[in-house]
């Protein structure tokens, strides 16, 4: 007989393992499989002895190789527990040459780069556990992880009383009842099954509680729970990440908070190393932090409360001038008189020695109105930028051309964006100057683009990025004044048409991140528009601050826009 090849082998069995449904390569790879047969018959020849063959233990998964009669090579078998029609447990078994290992990565890489977004947007390094579940099946499909100081423990969920394969519904009753000490009504409607399907199918996908529970040494705590749901687009069942983190403290669930949390994941997008500070009970706690962070960083601050952890961080590692300016940040009445006017802390220090160091970055942002309660702290290594930057301009000709021209965009850069600024406050303090505006652009993706297609196209995003808002606001002055931030201030006919403009941007914007096409060539970029009013701002800065908070909220948005659209 001539060689064959088997791709597509699948048959079902019931509990007693006979079967009940098969394909037609199923025929040709199995000589003996017809319905009854018992699955131990069909797969004779195996390399592993029937025993040992996982599916006779009942676990939901495993591997077992037989040699096909036809032509002499081994294949995998996959097997995968399902409800059949009468309500009794079944297996799904799938056949293929490659190795059950590549079958995997084939089809979960998706799912798992997904996962790993979710995870680091779960805080997950800060969980009390985490696992994962097939909602459809009603099956918690992975060990459950304690994570303990950071190191992960599998929970033997037989000591709890439970057996194999775990059920989903039979594990949220079991931590309602021993576990939850309020919101008991709330955790059972965000736990259902039934109720979360047909919310997914609605299109949400995040969900949220806090509530108080009972540790397992019996003191209470705060847990935060979390479910990520998401499609497995190869089965169609519907998946979810269930994650438990203990809170240090409780944060009321109010619209503060959430943009506490839009805030903290626009800057985890940008910054290294993001803390978040409770100024009132100096708790600090993180949603970012690199993997090269060293240990008695990471002891800090798990142990320190926020004006020890700051003064050890610059002890450590700034041993430079810079130190006195930092340690502002631990002046409760600096801080309290800086935010009454401003949004957003940003400096540009040295770690290291005067003569040894790296440029590094740190945005505080107040994260409420009125007095500072909580800011949200990015630090962001700068070096490789700033020094690239300095180089650059050290190459510049022109002295004119360095104080006011950007060198990749052709228009002015920073310093002509303070010229400018000054110009305009001048003009305000004679009163000659009675309206404008003022729009900041943020442009997305280029630390992406930059690491996936290089800096090249991280150049041409740039460019395109600046082509874009030149060619709408053809009237006004343009400035790039960061690496990734353009400033366009509205005077005149742009000015009376700013609002049309700005939707003419986000419109533009909206079509491009629908083509599907590469970042760089169909750009995106966040927005933000501040307008002057004579009875509440002071300068030009007050109405730039203004139009920097309204450009992260509408990054914030887009975001979860972009995100909704990947999970559908």
């Amino acid at each position: 007989m001539n060689k064959m090849e088997f791709e597509n082998v699948s048959f079902v069995i019931d509990g007693e393992y006979s079967v009940k449904k098969y394909n037609a390569e199923s025929k040709n790879a199995f000589p003996k499989i017809e319905r009854g047969a018992h699955c131990y018959e069909v797969i004779r020849g195996n390399s592993l002895p029937c025993p040992d063959c996982p599916l006779f233990s009942k676990d939901t998964k495993g591997n077992v190789a037989y040699k096909s009669p036809y032509n002499g090579e081994f294949y995998f078998a996959t097997f995968a527990n399902i409800p059949l029609d009468d309500g009794k447990d079944g297996f799904v078994v799938s056949a293929s040459k490659k190795d059950p290992d590549l079958i995997a990565r084939d089809h979960e890489c998706e799912l798992l780069r997904r996962k790993a977004e979710i995870y680091r947007m779960a805080n997950y390094y800060c969980a009390w556990g985490y696992f994962d579940v097939n909602l459809t099946k009603d099956l918690i499909t992975s060990d459950i992880i304690e994570v303990v100081d950071e190191v992960e423990h599998i929970i033997d969920m037989s000591l709890r009383g439970f057996t194999k394969p775990l059920i989903y519904s039979d594990y949220v009753k079991w931590f309602h009842d021993v576990k939850i000490v309020s919101k008991h009504d709330e955790y059972k409607d965000m736990t259902d099954r039934e109720k979360l399907l047909e919310r997914f199918e609605k299109g949400e996908k995040n969900f949220e509680l806090t509530f108080r529970t009972r540790s397992t040494s019996g003191q209470l705590t705060w847990h935060r729970h979390n479910m990520y749901l998401y499609r497995d687009t190869k089965s169609d069942d519907v998946l979810a990440i269930y994650v438990l983190r203990d809170i240090a403290f409780k944060l009321d669930r109010d619209e503060v908070t959430k943009r506490n949390e839009d805030v903290m994941r626009i800057l985890a997008s940008e910054y290294a190393t993001v803390l978040y500070v409770d100024l009132e009970s100096e708790i600090v706690s993180f949603c970012n932090l690199p993997q090269i962070a060293d240990q008695g960083f990471r002891n800090a601050i798990r142990n320190m409360k926020y004006p020890d952890l700051w003064r050890y961080y610059i002890e450590q590692r700034v041993k430079n001038s810079d130190a006195e300016r930092l340690s502002e940040l631990v002046n409760g009445d600096f801080l309290k008189e800086y935010f009454k006017t401003k949004k957003t802390y940003t400096y540009i220090f040295r770690v290291g020695t005067e003569k040894e160091f790296k440029y590094f970055e740190i945005k505080a942002v107040k994260t409420e109105d009125g007095e500072p309660k909580s800011l949200v702290v990015g630090i962001a290594d700068k070096d490789e930028m700033i020094r690239t930057q300095q180089e650059q301009q050290k190459q510049l000709e022109s002295a004119l051309v360095l104080a006011q021209k950007d060198s990749l965009t052709g228009i002015r850069n920073r310093t002509g964006y303070d010229i400018e600024e000054r110009r305009l406050n001048s003009e305000l303090s004679k009163k000659t100057l009675k309206e404008f505006a003022i729009v900041m652009f943020d442009v997305n993706g280029l630390k992406d683009t930059n690491d996936l297609f290089g800096h090249e196209n991280g150049n041409l995003l740039l460019k395109n990025s600046c082509k874009l808002i030149c060619d709408i606001y053809k009237h006004s002055s343009v400035f790039r004044i960061g690496g990734d931030e353009f400033v366009v201030t509205l005077t005149g006919e742009d000015y009376k048409n700013r609002d049309k403009l700005l939707d003419k941007v986000r419109k533009t914007v909206e079509r491009n991140e629908k083509k599907g096409a590469p970042i760089y060539v169909n750009v995106s970029i966040a927005s933000g528009m501040g307008v002057y009013d004579s009875d509440t701002d002071a300068d030009v800065d007050d109405v730039l601050r203004r139009a920097d908070t309204l450009m992260y909220e509408n990054k914030a948005e887009m975001k979860a826009n972009r995100d909704a659209r990947i999970k559908t």
